[in-house]
């Protein structure tokens, strides 16, 4: 542990540093001098040398039973800067254990820890991370909405142009409810076994029919060249040199077959839940993605988009070439808006990103992107009754929010592709996961969410999304698209459980709900809640001062945050008490305090 000069605000930081090639974790652990009681807390943090932890709280009750929070919920803005401004709020933890172990916060609290542990050893069991600026507090402070206050995105884009839908049989009435929804393309399976029933002949007549409505809608589609063929299998039942050629010829015949039709390709759905290590995955890729571009040097193809953020087995099949010739590198970043909200996003794109850059950046010219070629919520997951009704009507609306939020995501963090799942349910089954993933009722009857995604379709379109409106520290997000006439802000919660107030500087001409009802500002400012869902914002842009250039990383913090009387300071000089005294306290979290760091073997 040790004071670094260039702190968040200038001046001294903390940085933990670790070995963790024998051990599991380290964590910084700090006693309160007196116990605190309060609901939410602040801070900022720097992956100053350190790529491939995560990062996580725990919180010691007045009975001494500890809670443990894992995955930052940080600011989509964050990915443009150094430091990261952390919300984070207790009712978010994961796991309790000890003291009187019910899961029940029995203030005041007493200690609180930072845990880092590794998220893999292939890259670095040696690295530090920066902490700063810990507030803890009761309230969170009015967020002042300053359209100038932008942090320009180094990605901007048409969101509708990357946005797609996964869809199983692709018929008609799927084809017209997936375009009146706004999704540009969809993804289906191309299955292998479909068409190549003889070996070496290839019967694509079905899915001629899907790439033709396809193009009478204007859309496109991203094919997933999946599965094995029982003509091919090895004696195991799974890919061995035999088979991996074949798959490749097939690729090559499909990449040949639909040329010119703007179909992208996917290599095999969630490789890592279907048999293959990241090693064993690899030579299937790499062969089937040249054989792609040998059938259509123009086709874009993508890697399997892995189930959940999988950092080993990526790891692995970049090491084994998979990446090689790779348009793009697939990830389907199941688990964000399950229980925390959307804004676990942001850690896990970061760290993704980083290992396709280190892993690919000696033996290419240029970076592929990652394409979020599948990711869904089921309503099933939002039942407040706890009895895993997906036909709920609180659970179906809490989906229509999550549906908007888990898109806007992906915009925010840079996919250059991003496919929702799906787009109708599998069933009828108001208690099976699997039925209640889709926009429309299995007899495409519209559900709150394909409501919900239409109405985000249709203030997005022909705008481009350019920048955030800084939010930092708060559990908002605020995302602007502009075009030539208007500016349109998209506000929503990343958190579960907040409700923030916003004061817009500058006023709107016009406020919506996630569904398109009109919102009326009450003395110019509006109160956000994870309930409600995004509210959008449009403004004229001669109305709107411009800006200029984007916010610099360590712009005068107009914080939302400030110490004040419901505010306790626990990483600066002073503390202000909740009658307004205000105490001598510490130079810095670390520097001044018993800190035990902790290896377990």
């Amino acid at each position: 542990m040790s004071l670094i000069s260039d702190g968040f605000n200038s001046g001294t930081s903390a940085r933990i540093s670790y070995n963790l090639t024998a051990g599991a974790y380290v964590a910084a652990i700090y006693n309160f001098p007196t116990p605190l009681s309060f609901t939410k807390l602040t801070f900022a943090i720097r992956y100053a040398c350190a790529q491939n932890v995560k990062v996580s709280f725990r919180l010691t009750d007045s009975t001494g039973q500890t809670f443990q929070m894992t995955g930052l919920n940080m600011p989509f803005e964050s990915l443009m800067k150094g430091w990261s401004e952390v919300y984070f709020q207790p009712t978010n933890a994961t796991e309790f254990w000890g003291g009187a172990n019910d899961g029940i916060f029995h203030m005041p609290f007493k200690q609180f820890s930072i845990v880092l542990g590794l998220v893999e050893k292939i890259s670095s069991t040696v690295g530090c991370l920066d902490f700063d600026n810990f507030y803890a507090m009761n309230e969170t402070q009015p967020i002042q909405l300053n359209l100038t206050n932008r942090v320009a995105v180094p990605w901007p884009g048409d969101m509708l142009s990357k946005m797609g839908v996964c869809v199983h049989s692709a018929n008609t009435a799927e084809l017209d409810a997936a375009k009146n929804a706004g999704f540009s393309m969809i993804r289906i399976d191309l299955f292998w076994s479909w068409v190549e029933s003889s070996r070496g002949k290839y019967v694509w007549t079905s899915f001629d029919s899907i790439v033709t409505n396809l193009k009478a809608r204007n859309m496109t589609a991203l094919f997933i060249l999946t599965y094995n063929n029982d003509l091919y299998k090895d004696s195991n039942g799974g890919f061995n040199a035999t088979t991996i050629e074949a798959f490749a010829n097939y690729s090559r015949a499909a990449a040949k077959h639909f040329a010119g039709t703007g179909t992208k390709f996917e290599i095999y759905n969630e490789a890592n839940g279907n048999g293959f290590t990241g090693a064993t995955y690899a030579p299937l890729a790499a062969a089937a993605i040249k054989a792609v571009h040998e059938g259509d040097s123009n086709a874009k193809v993508s890697t399997s988009g892995l189930s959940g953020f999988d950092y080993n087995f990526l790891i692995n099949e970049l090491l084994g070439g998979a990446g090689q010739e790779a348009d793009a590198i697939g990830l389907h970043p199941y688990g964000v808006g399950y229980k925390s909200g959307v804004g676990s996003m942001v850690d896990g794109a970061r760290l993704y990103k980083s290992y396709v850059s280190k892993y690919l950046q000696s033996t290419r010219s240029s970076i592929p992107p990652v394409w979020d070629t599948e990711m869904g919520l089921t309503s099933t997951d939002y039942d407040p009754t706890g009895s895993t009704n997906g036909h709920n009507s609180v659970a179906m609306r809490i989906q229509a929010n999550r549906a908007v939020e888990r898109l806007l995501a992906s915009m925010a963090v840079g996919f250059e592709m991003f496919q929702y799942y799906d787009l109708r349910n599998d069933g009828n089954d108001p208690t099976n996961r699997e039925h209640n993933f889709g926009l429309l009722f299995n007899n495409y009857t519209e559900k709150p969410a394909f409501k919900s995604v239409k109405q985000l379709s249709k203030m997005v379109s022909g705008k481009i999304f350019d920048s955030f409106i800084r939010t930092a520290p708060s559990p908002l997000t605020a995302m602007r698209f502009v075009n030539e006439n208007e500016t349109l802000v998209i506000v929503f919660a990343q958190v579960q459980d907040i409700k923030a107030k916003i004061v817009l500087v500058q006023t709107p001409k016009l406020i919506l709900d996630v569904f398109g009802n009109q919102l009326t500002a009450s003395q110019n400012s509006l109160t956000v809640t994870d309930k409600d869902g995004a509210i959008y914002l449009l403004y004229d842009n001669e109305k709107v001062t411009p800006s200029s250039s984007s916010v610099s990383p360590k712009a005068t913090s107009s914080s939302s945050l400030k110490p004040g009387a419901s505010n306790r300071a626990i990483g600066k000089s002073t503390i202000t008490s909740d009658s307004g005294v205000s105490n001598r306290f510490y130079t810095c979290l670390i520097a001044c305090l018993a800190i035990l760091m902790i290896m377990l073997q």
